[in-house]
């Protein structure tokens, strides 16, 4: 029964070391010395770049009345796609200069 009682009073001495250790995190970024995880680093979100707030825009924007890419341009793309992909896959690949 002694030993079980040192034990717990093993556990209770160790869970309040890592307490002590972690109250700084507990108190929250603006505390000013907050720490997080095992880095000691408080985790910020990244700043939104150029290429998100564009892609934002666009999305929040209205569909244009009438395609940006003609129809004709959209047909000889996917057909030549098509076609690449009717190729098979060479052993080797390289830059081809020549056109098929």
């Amino acid at each position: 029964m002694k030993r079980s009682i040192m034990k717990k009073a093993a556990l209770y001495m160790a869970a309040a070391a890592i307490l002590a250790l972690t109250g700084s995190a507990l108190a929250g970024p603006e505390s000013g010395s907050a720490t997080a995880g095992f880095s000691d680093q408080v985790v910020r979100s990244e700043p939104r770049t150029e290429t998100s707030r564009l892609l934002e825009r666009q999305r929040s924007s209205e569909a244009p009345e009438e395609s940006e890419v003609p129809a004709s341009v959209y047909v000889d793309s996917q057909q030549r796609l098509t076609e690449t992909f009717r190729r098979p896959v060479p052993d080797t690949l390289r830059e081809e200069t020549t056109r098929r």
